[in-house]
């Protein structure tokens, strides 16, 4: 990385943050990723709402992930969708409904950013409160049913998912919470996601014996 080049934020808040500033330098358009604007690099154009997220959490935005958001990505957009519509979508139904929500007529940028800077704010429905016994080795069911396996990890205390990604304890609040202890599996390091979706195909199991 260059000495002048902006580390990728690491963070579902840093990212939203990230758009929000993005939109606000570089403007903000809509319908269709970004605006080609004479005299200008492609890279420093006015983005819609979409874009922005993807180049925040250092996605092309002219590749097929920055249409089909993972990781921390996919987070970042189902954050904001929960904020702009109070529900729990997927990722890449909620980065579609962004999109046709910043697409409507008479949407302005200012509510656009305003939206990102609010989502990327803790609030007390936004981080429901975790568990405060949360101990390595725990198996525990979070929002949507998805499971999450807490381990001890380089970082800190987080989880690994049942669809294999690591998920520091900060946006296990945001994304996952409430969280509900499912049994001690008793490791404290984290299992291959192979074997983590195995220990839920047990759970799921037992709940139909």
């Amino acid at each position: 990385m260059s000495p002048t080049e902006t580390p990728t934020p690491s963070t579902v808040p840093a990212i939203l943050t990230r758009a929000a500033e993005t939109l606000t330098t570089q403007g903000w358009t809509q319908q269709g990723g970004y605006k080609h604007t004479p005299g200008m690099e492609p890279a420093d154009c006015p983005l819609d709402l979409p874009a922005a997220i993807a180049k925040a959490a250092g996605i092309d935005i002219h590749s097929h992930a920055a249409e089909d958001p993972t990781g921390i990505h996919a987070r970042a957009v189902m954050t904001l969708h929960r904020h702009v519509f109070g529900t729990d979508e997927s990722a890449w139904w909620s980065l579609t409904a962004l999109a046709c929500w910043q697409d409507q007529e008479g949407r302005t940028a200012e509510q656009v950013i305003a939206a990102l800077r609010a989502a990327a704010e803790p609030t007390e429905d936004a981080q429901p409160a975790l568990p405060g016994a949360l101990r390595p080795g725990q198996l525990y069911s979070g929002r949507d049913d998805d499971l999450l396996f807490c381990v001890a990890g380089k970082d800190g205390t987080g989880f690994v998912t049942n669809r294999g990604t690591w998920v520091p304890m900060s946006e296990a609040r945001q994304v996952y919470a409430p969280l509900t202890l499912v049994r001690d599996v008793g490791a404290a390091t984290a299992p291959p996601a192979r074997e983590l979706a195995a220990v839920a195909g047990d759970e799921t199991n037992g709940d139909q014996q």
